[in-house]
């Protein structure tokens, strides 16, 4: 749960980092500026370890144990997409762009044409998803985020791309 929350807070440290702080043997812990409120059925039994690894007010509300039930008929759905976008060549030095996602490789003539297609895809994706869950459409947003690797200036095209795509959605009530 410690590991969890720290990830989402701080977005940038690979979770992988964060595990080996939780686990080590030093004198060390997390530090919160803002309270911790569990809410669940079985959070009563994170407290005491919680209380170790993070400095925070950690709260348990007197009636945490319906948290179970509200979240089940207002929580939020996610959904995280990734898709890689890589320029490549073939034997006969023929430039070609690879396409990697969920629904695996595909192999596209230019990396504009592959851009617009991993635009398409990682929202239609991550929207499938969310239907299928039962979250309203209407209610469902949908960020991208892309990283860029490229080996010269600005504007030319990128040896590699990574698009991220996450969704965010309420249930239908």
């Amino acid at each position: 749960m410690a590991l969890n929350l720290m990830s989402f807070v701080l977005k940038d440290v690979p979770s992988q980092e964060i595990e080996k702080i939780i686990v080590s043997d030093r004198f060390a812990q997390f530090k919160m500026k803002i309270p911790v409120v569990l809410i669940g059925g079985p959070v009563v039994a994170y407290t005491e370890e919680l209380n170790r690894i993070l400095d925070a007010d950690i709260i348990v509300p007197e009636y945490s144990d319906v948290g179970n039930a509200v979240g089940a008929v207002v929580g939020k759905g996610i959904k995280r997409v990734e898709i890689l976008i890589k320029s490549a060549y073939t034997k006969d030095k023929k430039r070609l762009v690879l396409l990697f996602s969920p629904q695996g490789r595909e192999t596209f003539g230019s990396y504009p044409e592959a851009l617009e297609y991993a635009e398409s895809l990682g929202r239609r994706l991550v929207m499938e998803y969310m239907t299928e869950a039962g979250l309203d459409k209407g209610r469902v947003q949908i960020e991208m985020s892309k990283k860029d690797i490229a080996l010269s200036e600005a504007g030319t095209i990128p040896v590699e791309s990574k698009l991220i795509f996450v969704g965010i959605g309420t249930p239908k009530v």
